[in-house]
């Protein structure tokens, strides 16, 4: 049994409910969410309270199945990049210090 770097990214990073987004960031930068869709069986209903209505995927975002339960809901960047300095001057950070300082608040 196999899976992407996405749900594993999810996973490490315990967001494997809806409650909780991962943002992973490199050259590239991705969210991802975890979210309950039911598989319905031909003829049959949906069980489990999973939401089995037609799930569109809004444009420009991804989604792939995890299990029969879950689907992993997502969306891409190819400069992740510049994400980090797009923060640094948002926030007006002028140190490695104050940029970690901030990613340890925002983890709490």
């Amino acid at each position: 049994l196999g899976f992407g770097d996405g749900i594993c990214a999810n996973i490490g990073s315990k967001c494997s409910s809806p409650d909780r987004i991962a943002c992973t960031i490199g050259t590239s930068a991705a969210a991802r969410i975890c979210l309950p869709y039911g598989i319905v069986p031909k003829g049959g209903d949906c069980d489990g309270g999973y939401n089995c209505d037609n799930f569109v995927v809004p444009f420009g975002l991804f989604c792939y199945r995890i299990d029969k339960h879950h689907v992993l809901l997502g969306g891409a960047l190819t400069n992740g990049g510049s994400v980090v300095e797009y923060l640094w001057t948002l926030l007006n950070l002028n140190t490695n210090g104050a940029f970690l300082s901030c990613l340890e608040e925002a983890a709490l």
